[in-house]
């Protein structure tokens, strides 16, 4: 099983979402940090998770 940064569905396919966490026979095998994206705009928040809506 893989659990993927997205979400919904769509979203895990239509966008390359990172790999968070990787199970094999219901063991951990690998795991990754939740990705978060810096802008340095003006009036923009600074941190962007693609994983959570803007509304």
């Amino acid at each position: 099983m893989v659990l993927l940064q997205a979400t919904d569905p769509i979203e895990a396919i239509r966008l390359k979402t990172t790999r968070l966490m990787v199970f094999r026979k219901a063991k951990l095998i690998d795991q990754t940090p939740v990705s978060h994206t810096q802008l340095r705009l003006p009036e923009r928040p600074s941190i962007v998770d693609p994983a959570k809506t803007l509304l």
